[in-house]
């Protein structure tokens, strides 16, 4: 999904994906995108970080909500499509020992994000990509607000990570393919990402995925090295629609660095969903307000 698309199953899904029947035979599976279509979408991330930082004993915990849109504003005669994406809304909490309390909901005219207020700058924001049959980003127009964000964020990357790559060929119920991405971690480098997708059912225009993650860390200035203990999760996705219509990832990952120029060791528990939504208004999760008017963007002033 940030910070970004990050990465136990939800009875929900499993439910739905026990439910879709699995058609025999092979399957060449291909969006199929047609013009004008809009759709809108709620990832919704949780994070728990135990660290030990020379001694020091940290804790973070954070919850943030993404309200997202998507349009596909033209199909080329390959089946490419020239997709705008924005952000329309993010609700946030976190407690961290060194930035304080955060609480905010970019809908309010006076949100404060204190130390994260290049977030607010991504909302009202239009990324314009193309995007072939199998779900991979070809090209990406940023606009200046987003190129020069910072944060470590390249969004081509968490663009990508919320898609389902789809395999080159025919497949059947029960193949797995494998779909690689490299994730910009800031100081600790990039990070290589391999998602192995197994196919769980097939039913007319959607399919269903079970999904399971790991990760190689590269060489990085602070010495860190990192271990995913479990990360499986599973999605539902419809081959008229650009993102899932339903995904979820949970993960645990330890990580730390002995010989780095700050000794470290942190062990994380991230929950990621995504979800379709009609427009962007609030779950049940913790935020600063839970209106249910349509958001205001906050333009950023560079």
């Amino acid at each position: 999904m940030n910070p970004f698309p990050s990465l136990r199953v939800s009875l929900g899904l499993a439910l739905i994906a026990t439910a879709l029947p699995a058609q025999g035979g092979e399957h060449l599976l291909r969006f199929h995108y047609k013009e004008g279509t809009t759709g809108h979408r709620r990832m919704h991330q949780q994070v728990s970080m135990q660290m030990d930082m020379a001694g020091q004993a940290m804790s973070t915990e954070m919850d943030m909500q993404m309200f997202m849109k998507f349009h596909v504003a033209a199909v080329d005669d390959q089946g490419t499509a020239t997709v705008e994406h924005s952000i329309d809304r993010i609700i946030m909490k976190m407690d961290n020992p060194m930035m304080g309390g955060i609480s905010f909901d970019s809908s309010d005219d006076d949100a404060d994000a204190g130390p994260m207020d290049r977030m607010l700058d991504m909302v009202g924001q239009t990324i314009t990509a193309k995007v072939d049959g199998r779900g991979q980003v070809q090209d990406l127009e940023l606009p200046p607000a987003l190129a020069n964000a910072g944060m470590g964020l390249n969004m081509e990357e968490t663009m990508g990570q919320m898609m389902v790559i789809l395999p080159e060929d025919k497949v059947s119920v029960g193949d797995t393919w494998t779909s690689s991405y490299d994730h910009t971690m800031g100081q600790m480098g990039k990070v290589k990402m391999n998602v192995h997708n197994t196919l769980t059912g097939v039913d007319g225009d959607s399919f269903t995925v079970k999904q399971v993650l790991n990760m190689t860390m590269g060489d990085n200035d602070m010495g860190m090295n990192a271990n995913i203990k479990d990360a499986v999760g599973s999605a539902v996705v419809s081959l008229g629609e650009l993102m899932p219509k339903q995904m979820t990832m949970d993960m645990g990952m330890t990580m730390g660095s002995e010989d780095g120029p700050m000794p470290m060791n942190m062990d994380m528990t991230v929950k990621i969903s995504l979800d379709s939504t009609t427009e962007p208004v609030a779950s049940s999760a913790p935020s600063t307000s839970q209106p249910t008017s349509q958001p205001t963007s906050r333009k950023s002033d560079g």
